[in-house]
């Protein structure tokens, strides 16, 4: 067996827990981060439309705001339970990233190589951006 090819079974099987909660950890970071850039973007609008709020447009900004925070602190938590999984677990999330849709975060959550095809070919139209 070459190097590359042990290499490349290698990530196919389990990997280190820590690094699965690392990914996702990440992933949980960027998408507050996606959030926050929303809450710009309504706020911009909100302005632009010269509208008054009502009590359900302030309801609704103020839990755009909570899931933002709800996700960094989730990403801190992540953080902060790293340091304290042993390095000897591992788990194959093959199976588990199988259930998300999205190949764009099925692929890491799995650590698949990036040469390895998709389980599942998304279908067109399954994410769009406008």
């Amino acid at each position: 067996m070459t190097e590359s090819s042990s290499i490349q079974t290698a990530m196919r099987g389990p990997v280190p827990v820590r690094q699965i909660l690392g990914t996702v950890g990440a992933e949980l970071q960027s998408l507050a981060e996606v959030g926050e850039r929303l809450q710009h973007l309504a706020g911009r609008l909100l302005s632009s439309a010269c509208m008054t709020l009502d009590d359900r447009t302030i309801q609704e900004a103020q839990e755009l705001d909570a899931l933002v925070q709800r996700l960094r602190g989730l990403s801190t938590f992540l953080a902060e339970l790293l340091p304290g999984i042993s390095p000897q677990w591992r788990l194959d999330a093959r199976s588990a990233a199988h259930g998300v849709s999205l190949a764009e975060l099925a692929g890491p959550l799995a650590h698949r190589d990036e040469n390895e095809p998709p389980a599942s070919v998304p279908t067109p139209g399954e994410f769009e951006l406008f």
